[in-house]
């Protein structure tokens, strides 16, 4: 069995330690990892929190690691770190959800149950996909990309790297949403959108 670390000591790392189960998967649970000098050497769901020098004095062989973080800037720092250490990152995808045949997985990516990815869409590296969302075909999701609860993207959808879909929004057809963007809970797009803007409301509209 395969040692595994929690990246993140937070609400998102206590949910994958609580629901560890629901993935149907089999790792044996070292602790969380932390940035966060203050969280170092306290306990978090009866498991240590450990710095990353952890992994400097400790050979990284046979570790998996789950980064357990929403803010998708904060993945991609911590992934590009974590590039100096022979870890792998695994996917946590729920038996509770549907997937395609033909749907293209990067690594470390999240789904959580009661979402469907429908046929030819490509998910990219370290991608979160909250519960109950819908993401049609041929749709394109970047890397270090966070989608909230019940988000529906139509189909040729096509979201750059690290952007953060907030609770309930939605896509029509064909849609394409630049790098970093932030778009707000419920927001509705049927417009293509910049790199780095946020955007808010039913149509969604610039506000950032």
């Amino acid at each position: 069995m395969k040692d595994l670390i929690v990246f993140g000591a937070g609400d998102l790392g206590k949910h994958i330690v609580y629901n560890i189960d629901m993935f149907e998967v089999e790792y044996n649970i070292l602790g969380f990892m932390d940035e966060d000098a203050n969280k170092v050497g306290w306990e978090l769901c009866g498991l240590p929190i450990l710095g990353i020098d952890y992994l400097q004095s400790n050979k990284a062989e046979n570790l998996c690691m789950v980064i357990a973080i929403s803010s998708p800037s904060a993945k991609e720092a911590i992934s590009k770190k974590l590039e100096l250490y022979n870890i792998e990152f695994p996917n946590f995808i729920s038996p509770h959800c549907w997937l395609s045949k033909g749907v293209k997985l990067g690594q470390g990516i999240l789904i959580y149950p009661n979402s469907t990815v429908d046929f030819e869409t490509e998910i990219g590296d370290f991608v979160t996909i909250n519960a109950g969302c819908t993401i049609g075909h041929n749709v394109t999701i970047g890397r270090f990309s966070t989608i909230a609860p019940g988000v529906n993207l139509a189909g040729f959808t096509e979201l750059g790297e690290k952007v953060n879909m907030g609770i309930g929004c939605c896509s029509i057809q064909k849609i394409k949403v630049g790098n970093s963007s932030i778009i707000g809970g419920q927001a509705m797009l049927i417009k293509d959108i910049e790199s780095g803007k946020t955007v808010a409301g039913v149509p969604a509209k610039i506000i950032k």
